[in-house]
């Protein structure tokens, strides 16, 4: 009967000790794991550090920053901005900012030139010929303006006044808007971006633009400031870049932006 008892103790034990080693590598397995999430962490912390760096070194060495003192571009561009009083009021209540007001500053691409400018041929309306029941002819080709920067309509653009503004037409283009409407050389181009209530204090205009003119205009259509509604044509050489994102914000000082928070930024 003892040597009985004695194979059951030491059967208990060995089973004691098999479910002791167990949890130990159970508590090996988890602490590997923990470790290894900690190490993913860790990693995944410095990638995003030289990620913020690189992008920061990248926007600086191969894009530029810029800003605007006015709300043309309301909502896209300084939506919401803080007085010097620390209050947050919305882009369309002022005209102009103020010194002392934090609003938003861009970054845009300067490298907009194209290099192959002559190949770049913007297109054009070719002129209806003229029947003629006994000889018909057709008329000359037009002259068309070459395409010198690389822009898309409704482009958004920094201009060398430190403003920001829409590209609505091309160099060679005739502009017209009626009744708030839109036509580019005659057709109707619809401008999706525009709310309802920006759309309908669009006015009426119509612009014919030289080889090396562009109409630019503010979204904020209904603000008392100039765009090309009003005349003010812009010319190829005072288009600095292409806006590509909102970078961050600033505090408008003296005419410029001081401590500047930079942000990954809000691509438009």
């Amino acid at each position: 009967m003892e040597q009985v008892n004695l194979s059951k103790d030491k059967s208990f034990k060995i089973w004691l000790n098999n479910q002791k080693e167990k949890f130990l590598s159970w508590i090996k397995v988890k602490k590997n794991i923990v470790k290894l999430i900690i190490s993913l962490i860790f990693i995944g912390f410095i990638s995003f550090l030289f990620a913020l760096l690189g992008t920061m070194i990248y926007d600086v060495t191969y894009y530029q920053s810029g800003f605007s003192t006015n709300s043309g571009m309301y909502p896209l561009i300084n939506e919401k901005i803080v007085d010097k009083e620390g209050k947050e009021i919305l882009g369309n209540t002022k005209t102009y900012f103020e010194e002392g007001d934090k609003i938003s500053f861009i970054t845009y691409d300067p490298n907009i030139k194209l290099k192959n400018a002559a190949a770049q041929i913007k297109n054009a309306t070719l002129p209806t010929p003229t029947p003629n029941p006994i000889t018909p002819t057709m008329p000359d080709s037009p002259t068309l303006p070459e395409k010198t920067l690389n822009l898309n309509r409704f482009d958004i653009v920094y201009t060398s006044k430190k403003d920001i503004l829409r590209v609505i037409g091309f160099p060679g283009e005739t502009v017209k808007y009626d009744n708030n409407d839109l036509y580019i050389n005659g057709k109707l181009i619809e401008e999706t971006f525009l709310s309802e209530e920006m759309k309908a204090q669009t006015g009426s205009c119509t612009k014919l633009l030289s080889s090396t003119q562009y109409f630019l205009a503010y979204d904020n259509r209904g603000i008392s400031l100039k765009d090309s509604r009003t005349g003010n044509l812009t010319n190829t050489s005072d288009i600095k870049g292409k806006v590509i994102k909102v970078s961050g914000t600033g505090t408008l000082k003296n005419g410029n932006l001081i401590s500047r928070f930079y942000t990954f930024g809000r691509n438009i």
